[in-house]
């Protein structure tokens, strides 16, 4: 888990007491009834606002909820979901002219009405290129904001839902009828589109065409000096960006001139692509992939090597400078082939090679071809289903893992693994169920107890999650984990003691185990406890000095007045983690609340850089720029969070809207 989401976590975790006793969206299954009401957005009940966005004419669409006609708003990415979408075109066709549908969405003008036209998909399209409906209606792409004839909104959340039941909606919908039937869950189900051969390593190339960031045709020539290819479906992950294309950048300038470095890029945006190459300093030649990539590679980011006489001989999974410049060193040595294998193990054993140099799409080619010569030949199943699984490729898995456990139905590591990937395709009966099934063969298996504690913990079931805990714990007393995710339980239930208890339990069996001490400062800090909670951060901060534990210290700081000593933590948490929000946004309120409003200012300035269409951000730099006497610029970030604040943040929306007209002096007091 990633710094970001343990810090969000932990923060929830303090201010959400009650954040397990509803069932969570991702714990769905198939045929349950999807809540009205999604997690963000404008609530159920609600009078939807009117709505002023372009059509692909160009020509401005008002969208007055109020018309008369219930209103049905389907928002999501250009391109993606078109199975779905094809299910809502049907609905569209037959309901048309008693409801008004729409589908918004943020893409291109010209790609949005070639992508749809394509696709044979004639509902209604808007564009939104600022995004305004997702920050102010429902918050989350996809997602479906439904309205009655009067505007009032009575769904806000997700699209997946089963089309029989969507119609029969529909139906009471339109007659007014109430209650309206809940719509079941239908999790997606979107085809895997057919895909290029992949060439394999050895094939001989001649050479590709692609375009420039100009769109002109650019050949890369593959007989002259070895080519290195990073491919990149686009540049959205910020974490994998920062991560590789400084690497990516150091081997292109230590090997330039005797090795070819292209950076191709499927996503067309030549604005958006230069912005994240200077953002990241990347100086590598760019192109864009014409419709060949998926002939090179099937994940991405990825990468290609292609020796001086045009073979392809390396497609190494991850990136690190070192073990990346080994390759690009042994393509200057000339091409060995290996020997084609004669029966089913042979293939096997080069599966095998494959998969420790994690080639994985050579690795699952050769188990292919030995299970094609010997469909019973176990091991295949379960490395094939190794390497999909690394792919990300869970329904390949899932199958591949399905078929060893038939094979051995008593080997309980393909369960495991069968349920590991069943919980990444959201398959979480089948992965209950496999978890019980280790149990059944196994009532010693510590391990499955705890997963599937873990994941009624997960689904608000803390009762359950206990029970597995408890039972894990008398399987191996000396389980620290199990103590940890039962204290965990606990504290979801506001059962302090008990939680306090385990805790203390996991931290004399682990003592290295921070999370025994964070969730102990959790406990406290709930009850009110801030300098036993401030002794438990600083105990966790000694043995591993992570962003969470500063944090959380720096709120019970906060509580006891020790406003310095909060700065301080803060301070540490930011420099911990530079790119994330929250510390500087912290770190302008206690400024703010010190009076200290330049240096509040400076700290959700910051704030505003690192998420510059954060609406509450925006308002609070507004107001400290307020009480700092620069009204220019509190006017400018004012119209900023107008433009970003969510409806239901009346007051807020209030003070930005009589400060944008003029008005100074209404609403003194602070807001957050």
């Amino acid at each position: 888990m990633n710094t970001k989401m343990i810090i969000r976590l932990l923060v929830l975790f303090i201010l959400l007491f009650g954040i397990f006793n509803s069932k969570p969206v991702f714990a769905l299954q198939a045929g349950d009834v999807v809540p009205a009401q999604g997690p963000y957005g404008i609530k159920v009940g609600q009078i939807a606002p009117d709505l002023i966005l372009p059509e692909l004419s160009e020509q401005d669409s008002n969208l007055d909820f109020k018309a008369g006609k219930p209103t049905i708003i389907i928002s999501l990415h250009t391109g993606e979901y078109m199975n779905k979408l094809q299910e809502f075109q049907k609905v569209y066709d037959t309901y048309k002219d008693k409801v008004r549908f729409f589908i918004i969405t943020s893409g291109d003008r010209q790609e949005v009405e070639k992508t749809y036209k394509k696709n044979n998909v004639t509902i209604p399209v808007i564009i939104d290129s600022t995004i305004h409906f997702i920050r102010k209606y429902n918050g989350s792409v996809p997602s479906m904001m439904i309205t009655n004839g009067e505007g009032k909104i009575v769904y806000n959340n997700l699209i997946h839902v089963e089309m029989n039941s969507f119609m029969q909606y529909i139906d009471k919908l339109v007659f007014g009828e109430e209650p309206l039937p809940g719509m079941k869950f239908a999790p997606d189900a979107r085809e895997v589109p057919k895909v290029p051969q992949l060439m394999k390593l050895g094939t001989v190339l001649t050479k590709e065409n692609f375009k420039d960031l100009d769109d002109n045709d650019f050949e890369v020539d593959y007989h002259s000096e070895p080519t290195v290819l990073f491919f990149w479906k686009d540049f959205s992950s910020p974490d994998t960006l920062e991560r590789e294309m400084p690497i990516i950048e150091k081997l292109y300038m230590e090997n330039r001139g005797k090795i070819n470095f292209y950076t191709i890029v499927s996503a067309r945006k030549k604005d958006f692509v230069i912005r994240t190459l200077a953002e990241h300093h990347c100086t590598v030649p760019t192109l864009f992939d014409t419709g060949t990539a998926l002939g090179y590679t099937y994940s991405f980011p990825a990468i290609v090597v292609v020796d001086g006489q045009g073979i392809l001989r390396f497609r190494p999974r991850t990136i690190d400078a070192v073990s990346l410049q080994k390759i690009i060193d042994e393509s200057l040595v000339p091409y060995k082939a290996l020997p084609e294998p004669k029966d089913a193990s042979e293939w096997a054993q080069r599966g095998n090679l494959f998969l420790e140099k994690q080639d994985y799409l050579e690795a699952v080619d050769a188990y292919s071809q030995c299970l094609a010569l010997d469909a019973t030949f176990y091991t295949a199943f379960v490395s094939r289903g190794d390497a999909y699984e690394k792919m990300l490729r869970s329904k390949n898995a899932y199958d591949d893992y399905t078929a060893a456990i038939e094979l051995k139905p008593r080997e309980v590591s393909n369960y495991y693994k069968r349920a590991a990937v069943a919980r990444e395709m959201r398959q979480f009966s089948q992965m209950v169920a496999d978890y019980s099934k280790i149990i059944e063969m196994n009532p010693k298996e510590t391990k499955a107890y705890l997963y599937r504690g873990n994941y009624y913990l997960e689904n608000g079931q803390a009762e359950l999650a206990i029970a597995d805990y408890t039972t894990a714990i008398k399987v191996n007393s000396r389980e620290a984990e199990a103590f940890i995710k039962r204290g965990d339980s606990y504290l979801s239930m506001q059962r302090y003691v008990e939680a306090i208890a385990d805790y203390n339990t996991a931290s004399r069996l682990n003592p290295p185990d921070t999370r025994s001490y964070t969730g102990r400062g959790i406990a406290y800090l709930r009850q009110g406890q801030n300098s036993r909670a401030i002794n438990e951060y600083s105990a966790a901060i000694a043995i591993k000095p992570e962003p969470s534990s500063y944090y959380l210290r720096s709120i019970a700081y906060y509580r006891q007045g020790k406003s310095d000593l909060t700065l301080s933590d803060l301070g540490k948490f930011i420099e911990l983690t530079p790119q994330e929000s929250l510390g500087y946004y912290q770190r302008g309120i206690v400024h703010h609340l010190r009076q200290e409003e330049a240096e509040a200012v400076k700290d959700f300035t910051v704030a505003m850089q690192i998420l510059p269409r954060d609406g509450k951000i925006a308002f609070a730099l507004a107001q400290s720029l307020e009480k700092n006497q620069e009204q220019d610029k509190a006017l400018a970030a004012y119209k900023v969070a107008l433009e970003y604040l969510p409806e239901y943040k009346k007051e807020q929306v209030a003070k930005a809207k009589s400060r944008i007209d003029g008005d100074w002096n209404s609403y003194p007091e602070w807001m957050e």
